[in-house]
């Protein structure tokens, strides 16, 4: 709580200013001691005492006029000037802040608390310099402060001295141990400036350290093979493998280096599947996320809808649902796959198992609707109109689908209300053309020619002909 921290500071600076307002010691010569204070000396403690009482009700005004008559009656006093820079720090008046500040700290140079504050106004007024060798200062009187070093490494990195913050995070490290967040940061600020071995040069640290920990080894690889230097990162999974060869993110690792090289002469493996189905064999890892892994692969076929992201796929896909029968998710995948095959009828059985067990995801029902379309079953999705209605009201593309297949049921009525309701949420030109030509079908089928020829009028306004 800085606050806290403030109050406990305050004391501090009190405590090392009593001179000001305090008896005094003789020299040793004359071990008597002053027996009392002096009016002056009690009048300004007072007055400092009601400056403190004002700053800490947030009554900043009255607490700068209370001080300044402190400093008018003594101007060496370091800390009434102290106080009276965190009252203007406190109000946003940085640039008097500093003033008061460098005033306590010149007269008093040894307090430390004098040039924390003026690192913190020093980077308010954007004299990150300034501040950056305020903060080293402290950072070199408190060398167990992590607070104070993260402060600095702010400024370095605001002033893009990127290796100087690597060395304050180094700093932090020695106080804190190590953390995977300050190696992540560090490793990023290395590949900022290009410098790829020392950015994998923060996992080979970590490597020393803990020789049996897997994932070092993997990010360190995963960095050189990003960028472009698969030797290197080969060399780090080989030294993970000899650890252990089932890894998960290992395989991954491997499947995706030998995937992206496979035409490279010194990465070549005969089977680079091989490392992806040992992750999904692996009898130590939950379904979930294995799910997880070949939802991801299935989503990498359907971008690319490419032969061979298609058959790893599909094969993840089964041997998952061969060791996990009753996982009914994975018909989502599997319906996925069909369809890009173009295998519409396999793809409506799984899409069928999916819906008839309570799936209400859209992407689901979007894949449902357009394999029905693509196989005339203007029956089915005629039966589902109103499941689609009731779970998408506002979903204009599956209205209008539900409105289209009333009308080839000859459902006039219901194919009115639907394509009304499409038409509330058609904002696109074209889809907005169909619905008008729908409608113009829906009323012409209840004989009302009129109508019809309205809505048909309106499609051609929108570039959509009549059938």
């Amino acid at each position: 709580n800085m606050k806290i921290l403030s109050s406990i500071l305050i004391a501090i600076i009190l405590f090392s200013s009593t001179t000001v307002f305090a008896q005094k010691k003789d020299s040793n010569k004359n071990k008597k001691k002053k027996t009392e204070i002096s009016i002056e000396e009690r009048n300004q403690s007072a007055t400092f005492a009601d400056g403190l009482r004002e700053y800490y009700a947030n009554d900043y005004t009255n607490a700068e006029k209370t001080l300044r008559n402190v400093i008018n009656a003594n101007s060496k006093n370091d800390a009434a000037y102290f106080m009276l820079g965190k009252v203007c720090y406190d109000a946003q008046k940085y640039n008097e802040a500093l003033d008061y500040f460098l005033q306590a700290s010149k007269i008093n140079k040894e307090n430390i608390w004098y040039i924390v504050e003026l690192a913190k106004t020093y980077k308010q007024v954007g004299d990150l310099e300034q501040a950056a060798k305020n903060w080293e200062i402290v950072c070199k009187d408190k060398n167990n402060n992590e607070y104070y070093l993260y402060e600095l490494a702010e400024c370095y990195l605001l002033l893009n001295q990127y290796t100087k913050v690597i060395d304050v995070y180094n700093r932090m490290e020695n106080i804190m141990g190590t953390n995977d967040m300050l190696t992540q940061v560090k490793v990023n600020i290395w590949l900022h400036i290009n410098d790829v071995k020392n950015a994998a040069g923060e996992y080979d640290k970590l490597i020393a350290l803990y020789p049996h920990e897997i994932s070092n080894y993997i990010l360190a690889g995963n960095i050189y093979r990003s960028n472009n230097m698969p030797e290197k990162a080969l060399e780090y999974y080989k030294r993970a493998e000899q650890n252990n060869a089932n890894h998960p993110m290992l395989c991954i690792a491997l499947y995706e280096l030998y995937s992206l090289y496979k035409n490279h002469a010194s990465i070549k493996t005969e089977n680079p599947d091989e490392y992806i189905h040992k992750v999904i064999d692996n009898q130590e890892i939950q379904f979930e996320d294995k799910y997880k892994l070949v939802r991801k692969y299935v989503d990498r076929a359907f971008k690319s809808a490419g032969e061979n992201d298609i058959s790893l796929a599909e094969n993840l896909t089964q041997k998952l649902k061969k060791s996990y029968p009753n996982e009914l998710e994975l018909y989502n995948e599997i319906s996925i796959l069909q369809i890009l095959k173009h295998n519409l009828p396999e793809a409506k059985k799984s899409l069928d198992i999916l819906i008839e067990n309570g799936n209400i995801s859209l992407t689901t029902w979007t894949n449902y609707v357009k394999v029905l379309n693509e196989l005339n079953d203007y029956s089915t999705l005629y039966k589902r109109t109103e499941t689609i209605a009731e779970l998408f009201p506002t979903n204009a593309i599956l209205l209008f689908e539900i409105g289209r297949a009333c009308n080839f049921a000859k459902d006039y009525k219901k194919s009115i209300e639907y394509l009304e309701q499409a038409s509330t949420y058609a904002y696109e030109n074209n889809l907005v053309g169909h619905i008008q030509l729908e409608l113009g079908n829906a009323y012409f089928g209840l004989g009302d020619k009129e109508k019809a020829e309205k809505y048909w009028k309106n499609a051609e306004k929108k570039g959509i002909k009549r059938n």
